[in-house]
């Protein structure tokens, strides 16, 4: 559940997000009545391997350390940045979140509850298409990164 005291994020912090971007103001409205933004301070828990994935983040601003002991051997961390989804595969999937996130320096999230960010793509069919469209982009960008040379 979110906290009543949290502010909620500006269209314009919606619209630099990737996944967000391609809406609408007004589907982005809707977003922005059921989310909040949250500050991390470094060193900061987002979440930890094996939570439940109740919320979808997305980086606002800052820096995520994102790392995996599954298989009990630590993965080499991951490093996400502002516009960068946080936690969609386990909220996608409605399972635990499979990694675990770390702020490394001041960090602002935006957090949408799994539940709610369903119920708007159910309800608005525009939405769904700005949604996928910045899903689409995610993909490219994680492609393109892939066939660079460390």
């Amino acid at each position: 559940m979110m906290c009543p005291t949290m502010p909620r994020p500006t269209d314009s912090q919606l619209a630099a997000a990737p996944i967000f971007g391609r809406m609408s103001p007004t589907d982005r409205a809707l977003i922005a009545d059921v989310s909040e933004v949250r500050s991390y301070p470094p060193g900061d828990v987002v979440f930890n391997e094996g939570d439940p994935a109740a919320v979808i983040l997305t980086i606002l601003s800052g820096r995520v350390r994102v790392s995996s002991s599954a298989g009990g051997t630590p993965d080499l961390p991951q490093f996400l940045h502002a516009g960068d989804p946080l936690g969609d595969v386990g909220a996608f999937e409605g399972g635990p979140y499979p990694a675990s996130a770390v702020a490394v320096e001041p960090t602002e999230c935006l957090l949408i509850p799994r539940s709610e960010l369903f119920r708007l793509l159910e309800q608005h069919p525009t939405m769904v298409r700005g949604f996928v469209h910045g899903l689409t982009q995610r993909i490219v960008q994680l492609t393109t990164e892939l066939r660079q040379p460390p």
